[in-house]
């Protein structure tokens, strides 16, 4: 998104997980001895800064969909089955897997030639392209179980606009009230009730978290003293996950209610503590990082028990670690790391 979100920046992906939420207070445990880490890494991925395996969505099946980035720098959309098995897309050009529901019906975006349009792949195989009307940029974020999509749009000047594509075919695009008029509005989750959650930039350059019910009524999210407010992810019983800064740039993990409560989480003794997912049993899953500026997946439990952990080869050194994006009701966690050279590497966690 030209100069603001960037069209295709597959590090916005580490952004959003860095820029996460949570829930109550708990403590750590050790390392889940009986929890199993299986690292995802396409052949054909590249191996240099920007490239490599990058994964975006989960589902309680244990499908994962991504992107994989080769040495060419060419995205492709891929889909890894729980049974190990992988399956691509055939795109012409550039394409990004984004989301996937438990009907294994998956959503993202991919270059036509000219302009980025959405794609939806249903389980058998079906394809049907989609673009936000008088837009050139239709870029999917989340999916729910009924096949209702969100996202951003835009053309090619002026501000980012949210979408809501349902299942039927009908687009709704809006504005949370506030946006700036070169900023916009960027829808990132919904539920199965159509209640969407994202993020909003006014004119000032500054962040604001926003929910948009089912009847497209929007309310701004902004905890006290909020100087940048993301909300990523939400579940079926309307609890919402994100993040929020305070004037001194430390990050705070951010739990909404379902009856608009607020609650800010900070993992003990870390620097910054951020959620990115929460499932249909209130486990939410993060990253935090610690005094050395590392990196650590966690996971805080519906009773607020906290467990981090990092898959074995992640680096262990300022700049580095790990990142954990989504976790199906299953407790399954997706996530991924970068290497030394900047390459991303995908994870699932299995409990």
């Amino acid at each position: 998104m030209q100069g603001r979100f960037q069209k295709g920046d597959h590090m916005n992906t580490f952004a959003r997980a860095l820029g996460l939420a949570a829930l109550s207070a708990g403590l750590f445990s050790g390392a889940a001895a009986a929890a199993t880490i299986v690292e995802i890494d396409i052949a054909g991925a590249g191996t240099g800064n920007g490239q490599g395996t990058n994964p975006r969505g989960l589902n309680d099946q244990g499908d994962v969909i991504g992107t994989y980035i080769e040495a060419s720098n060419k995205f492709h959309a891929f889909v890894r089955h729980a049974d190990g098995s992988l399956q691509f897309f055939d795109f012409p050009d550039n394409s990004d897997g984004a989301s996937i529901n438990d009907k294994g019906t998956m959503a993202g975006d991919y270059h036509n030639g000219s302009n980025y349009s959405g794609f939806i792949i249903d389980a058998e195989g079906s394809l049907t392209s989609f673009d936000v009307p008088d837009m050139t940029y239709t870029h999917p974020q989340s999916m729910n179980a009924h096949g209702d999509i969100v996202g951003e749009t835009d053309i090619d000047s002026g501000p980012v606009h949210g979408f809501i594509r349902k299942a039927h075919g009908k687009i709704k695009v809006f504005d949370a009230p506030g946006a700036g008029s070169q900023t916009g509005t960027v829808a990132q989750c919904l539920n199965s009730q159509g209640i969407v959650c994202g993020f909003y930039v006014d004119d000032n350059n500054v962040w604001h978290g926003f929910v948009r019910n089912a009847k497209g009524k929007i309310t701004t999210v902004d905890p006290d003293g909020s100087v940048r407010t993301n909300l990523i992810g939400i579940n079926d019983d309307g609890t919402i996950v994100g993040n929020w800064r305070d004037s001194n740039f430390m990050t705070h993990g951010l739990i909404r209610a379902a009856d608009g409560t607020l609650t800010t989480f900070d993992v003990k003794n870390a620097a910054h503590t951020n959620l990115s997912g929460i499932n249909k049993r209130g486990a939410a899953c993060g990253t935090t990082v610690d005094s050395s500026g590392i990196a650590h997946s966690f996971i805080r439990n519906a009773k607020g028990h906290v467990t981090k952990f990092d898959p074995p080869d992640a680096i262990q050194q300022a700049n580095y670690g790990s990142y954990a994006y989504a976790i199906n009701g299953k407790g399954v966690v997706l996530g991924s790391y970068y290497d030394l050279n900047g390459a991303y590497h995908g994870y699932i966690r299995i409990p």
